[in-house]
């Protein structure tokens, strides 16, 4: 009887046994997958290195090539935005004119884009946008009061220039 007993465990331990061989068959399986992307990434950054030292220019890919399900293909998406916002902002910002009252009056001349720096981009994560920008612009000035006289025969105000600076936005 005792012979039988170890032969044939109870079926609690059997269910037991089950359970842990199962878990042990997918513990092996996660690790040889890991395993194989880890070679393989092993093996792209080898190529790329080589590329980079090679010169090498990176090929194009297919347009069919259609992103295989559960990849992350689309999962970020940045686009530069600079030159537009750089463009629109001089457009915005140029011939603006304030009336001070009493005859004065500030112009913005023009931008100095050679002492500007503007920055921008839209970034998709997940299908949410995100912007992000930084501006750093300079521009030119011209103050006058109008209604006088304004010939250099004549003493009274001048016009003024001078250049503004609008940074860290």
């Amino acid at each position: 009887v005792l012979e039988a007993q170890k032969l044939d465990p109870p079926p609690a331990e059997l269910k037991l046994l089950n359970r842990d061989a199962r878990r042990l068959l997918k513990l092996t399986k996660h690790a040889d997958e890991a395993r194989k992307a880890r070679v393989k990434r092993r093996a792209e950054e080898a190529r790329a290195a080589h590329q980079r030292t090679a010169g090498v220019g990176l090929a194009s890919k297919p347009a069919s090539s259609m992103p295989v399900p559960g990849s992350t293909l689309g999962y970020l998406e940045e686009s530069d935005r600079s030159r537009w916002a750089e463009a629109r902002l001089a457009e915005l910002l140029e011939n603006v004119e304030v009336d001070l009252g009493q005859g004065a009056c500030v112009a913005i001349t023009t931008c100095l884009s050679n002492e500007s720096s503007v920055s921008a981009s839209v970034t998709r994560k997940r299908g949410q946008r995100s912007l992000y920008y930084d501006i750093d612009v300079k521009c030119a000035w011209r103050a006058e009061w109008r209604g006088f006289d304004l010939s250099p025969a004549k003493d009274g105000p001048r016009p003024l220039e001078g250049s503004i600076r609008l940074y860290n936005v």
